[in-house]
């Protein structure tokens, strides 16, 4: 979320300010990167730690990441147009190098290929014990200087303190302005409150715009958490919508393939409600997903935002900006089929604006006639509007409860 009054004064005031400097950097260097990213398979021994070396076209060390505990997927933000080559394997010795007898994997870019610009490569990495790294890969990372470290993790069903700095509001306003670095130094993923449990249903809550997650920490407290599991998504809210819907659905397939559920549903608040809608479509082109049972959104620019339009007279245009212009291609091509036919949809919208007489009618944020954009009012199995701001809908006790009903309606476990 994020205020009006804040557009305003940051496009107004803050053309020279040290957000759009850290901003134009952002872009300059999301220009030059490309991602490497995949599944690392077959693990004989899920309490070892993993090391994974990135190394350039002379088989020099770019990068490197140690992953411990049960990560089943890796990813690298690595700079465009080089030609990569990746090892990993499992260091049962601790000793930060690769040993003969422990068991590896290997992709040594067969074809040639370099990263393009904004692209990716999906490399699934299978460790085998019949496996021998060549010998003219170095492996041996313990000298190396800090710089080569990669931190960037992506998280599927980690056990979240939800009062931990990292889910706070400082970190909404990091993946807003810099989400690069979000990435780099946070990651991405879904987040648990407790162990898995097969016998609750899971909840995904999305954050919007400048969102974090203690701003679900209302809802957390007040779902009926006998009957249901709240994870949320832990995203840089900055990047292209498209981008983090696609991302969300590969973690959700991973847990998927982790766990089996059968039911899923979906609370989403602002922004959050259109990648969420990407998330969907995604999730259901593939005909075995049929586990999203139920979809929420809360105060969602489903006509995008007028105010978006503002951004080309910035010094620096935050990437989702871009996908909230009315006129831009993804509201656009926006529409009720994102969400199929099959998955109930409930439409929640504010409507305690600011009342100033130049604008339209909001909720102090997205303006109604966004929220209530027809075609997804049609889809709608309900509509339930609140004297509330964009803010206050996520603290509401009338709003959780009515969430709470809609959720106990199509609990199907009764």
């Amino acid at each position: 979320m994020i205020y009006k009054s804040l557009m305003v004064f940051l496009l107004s005031t803050l053309a020279s300010s040290c957000a759009f400097i850290d901003l134009q950097k952002e872009l300059e260097k999301i220009a030059v990167t490309g991602t490497i990213h995949g599944r690392i398979i077959d693990k004989s021994n899920e309490e070892s730690s993993l090391i994974l070396i990135v190394y350039d076209k002379k088989k020099k060390i770019v990068k490197y990441k140690c992953l411990h505990d049960n990560a089943d997927y890796y990813a690298f933000l690595l700079p465009a147009w080089e030609k990569y080559h990746l090892v990993l394997f499992e260091d049962n010795n601790h000793n930060l190098k690769y040993d003969q007898d422990e068991p590896a994997g290997y992709w040594t870019n067969p074809e040639n290929r370099a990263l393009p610009v904004s692209g990716k490569f999906i490399i699934d990495l299978v460790i085998s014990n019949n496996t021998k790294i060549p010998y003219l890969y170095s492996t041996e990372i313990k000298n190396l200087d800090a710089s080569y470290g990669d931190t960037f993790m992506i998280k599927t069903g980690e056990i979240a303190d939800i009062n931990n700095k990292r889910f706070s509001p400082e970190y909404g306003y990091k993946g807003l302005w810099t989400p690069l670095k979000f990435l780099d130094e946070d990651g991405v993923g879904i987040y648990f409150l407790e162990e898995y449990d097969p016998e609750k249903i899971p909840i995904i809550f999305i954050y919007g715009i400048g969102g974090f997650p203690q701003g679900w920490k209302t809802f957390f407290k007040k779902i009926d958490r006998s009957r249901y599991q709240p994870w949320f998504y832990y995203y840089p809210s900055g990047l292209r919508i498209g981008k983090t819907g696609k991302a969300l659905n590969i973690i959700v397939h991973e847990l998927h393939v982790k766990y089996n559920f059968k039911s899923m549903y979906i609370v989403a608040h602002s922004m959050g409600g259109l990648v969420a809608s990407e998330f969907i479509k995604r999730n259901i082109s593939k005909p075995q997903n049929n586990y999203i049972k139920l979809f929420l959104s809360i105060s969602t620019p489903w006509g995008g935002d007028k105010d978006a339009e503002w951004a080309k007279y910035a010094p620096a245009v935050i990437p989702c900006w871009k996908d909230l212009s009315p006129d831009c291609e993804f509201i656009k091509k926006l529409s009720p089929d994102y969400l199929g036919s099959e998955i109930p949809y409930f439409l929640l919208f504010s409507y305690h604006g600011d009342r100033k007489p130049f604008r339209r009618n909001n909720d102090n944020v997205v303006y109604l006639s966004s929220q209530l954009k027809y075609d997804m009012q049609q889809r709608a199995e309900k509509i339930y509007g609140f004297d509330l701001n964009h803010t206050q809908i996520l603290s509401d006790q009338g709003v959780i409860d009515t969430c709470n009903a809609i959720f106990e309606k199509y609990d199907k476990r009764k």
